[in-house]
């Protein structure tokens, strides 16, 4: 589904995983990644759950959320190609949020901090648009994701 080094890719450029991205219709999620393990929601919204934690938001027969759900998840292991001493080589559920920015900075996307009215987590956006939240209390990814919204990197402060 999602292969080594996808989730780099996603976090520079946004846009989608596993051949699937924002703004396509529902159906081109079911073609090419199969049933969900899960649908939570309606026929007019909601989200496709898959393997690897992938997450597929829909409203209204698009996609407007691409992510994947690190939370809960043990068996979520993402090889992340790099063969760096100065970082981590793997994003898992305990991912922390110094070794995840850490791995930013190596591979050299621009990333900052975003303010959410949410202050139980702490919300980071890459230039191209993905939002990486962590737990405070744990330190350690819950969430990689880009949404259909009007949020960008050149807004956050």
């Amino acid at each position: 589904m999602i292969k080594k080094g996808e989730f780099t890719e996603f976090l520079k450029f946004g846009w989608g995983l596993a051949g699937v991205g924002l703004d396509q219709k529902t159906e081109v999620a079911q073609k090419t990644l199969g049933e969900p393990i899960s649908i939570v929601g309606e026929e007019r919204y909601g989200f496709y759950e898959y393997d690897q934690g992938l997450r597929i938001g829909y409203m209204n027969g698009e996609i407007d959320e691409v992510g994947i759900v690190f939370f809960g998840k043990k068996n979520i292991v993402f090889d992340l190609d790099l063969n760096n001493v100065d970082a981590i080589n793997t994003v898992t559920e305990k991912t922390t949020i110094h070794e995840f920015i850490k791995f930013l900075n190596v591979v050299g996307i621009k990333w900052r901090s975003y303010d959410e009215a949410n202050l139980n987590v702490f919300c980071i956006i890459t230039k191209g648009n993905a939002f990486v939240l962590f737990d405070l209390e744990t330190g350690c990814i819950t969430r990689a994701m880009v949404v259909r919204a009007n949020i960008r990197f050149s807004d956050a402060r």
